[in-house]
């Protein structure tokens, strides 16, 4: 396997870019494609690993002008050096004139000036400032408003945003072009429920992309790509042994929001097998809010110990 060229997201997001990565990331679709044949991973019958040819610099240059948009270099590089669209997480991404149709709600010039009496693009509302209180607020207003306050309120809510593919049913990728989370991945549910916000990957666009295709060369689970954290096994233990001896102060100076136990520990469900140790760890695990999962877990990577650990815990739960 190749080594990885792209920085972690722990690395600024934009980056010189050199002739390197684009034959890198291109030779990484390839290998995919030659791992996975017959196309059985989630979406591959549909982008098959193929890249669609480069998009020019003029042709990237009227899409941002007229949506008003400065795209994020990152993307402008994967555009106009590796694809218009074609292989990527989930069913590809769209090509420039694919994510067209998906920009209803997507802010031109002439609808900024319509609505604000200036040409100052609007402020992202999916961003870190946001709570869950504020996308709540936000969704019931949208439930109980009129067809015209419903035009204005999406415009806000889609403002800085480009879907750039789809996970399926009501599920869209979208790369943010404005706010915090500029530059990153960030995955949607358009059915808008108020207790269901935006899921922040927290990743640069090249990072998300380069690490599904290392994620198919190691033979993991992508099922959940990108809501999973993508660190190692001896990694994600080691955080979670960790978690308890943390302090706010720690987490508040991370890049991204600091995972959880439960995130983290289902965040193993990538890997197929797991070692000893990994094993061990979940024997041993006292923490009865996660017994469900790391049941599953043990069953999913040792079925002997993970029978024992089961049988353990129903004897325990249904003594008298």
């Amino acid at each position: 396997m190749e080594e990885k060229y792209h920085p972690s997201p722990d690395s600024p997001t934009e980056i010189p870019f050199q002739p390197a990565p684009a034959s890198y990331l291109k030779s990484l679709v390839t290998q995919a494609g030659a791992r996975d044949p017959s196309h059985l991973i989630f979406g591959a019958d549909r982008h098959k690993y193929k890249l669609n040819p480069p998009a020019s610099p003029e042709q990237v240059r009227r899409f941002e002008e007229k949506h008003n948009l400065l795209l994020p270099e990152e993307y402008k590089f994967f555009l106009t050096q590796i694809g218009n669209g074609g292989a990527g997480p989930y069913y590809g991404l769209y090509s420039l004139e694919e994510a067209e149709r998906y920009t209803e709600y997507l802010e031109t010039t002439q609808t900024a000036v319509k609505e604000k009496d200036e040409e100052a693009p609007a402020p992202a509302f999916i961003d870190r400032r946001m709570t869950p209180e504020d996308w709540a607020v936000r969704m019931e207003e949208l439930d109980n408003c009129s067809d015209e306050e419903y035009d204005s309120l999406m415009y806000k809510l889609c403002a800085g945003m480009l879907v750039i593919g789809t996970q399926g049913c009501t599920y869209d990728t979208v790369l943010m072009c404005r706010g915090s989370e500029r530059g990153k991945i960030v995955y949607i549910d358009w059915n808008l429920e108020p207790g269901y916000g935006p899921f922040f990957t927290g990743m640069p666009f090249l990072y998300w992309y380069e690490m599904y295709f290392q994620e198919i060369l190691q033979d993991h689970n992508l099922t959940s790509y990108g809501y999973l954290c993508l660190k190692s096994e001896e990694e994600l233990v080691k955080d979670f042994c960790e978690m308890d001896k943390k302090t706010g102060e720690e987490d508040n100076n991370m890049d991204f929001p600091p995972l959880n136990k439960e995130q983290l520990l289902s965040s193993l469900f990538r890997f197929k097998t797991a070692a000893a140790e990994t094993i061990d760890f979940l024997v041993a695990l006292k923490e009865p809010e996660l017994d469900a999962m790391r049941t599953e877990l043990l069953f999913r990577f040792d079925l002997h110990r993970g029978r024992e650990v089961f049988a353990t815990m129903s004897s325990g739960k249904f003594k008298v």
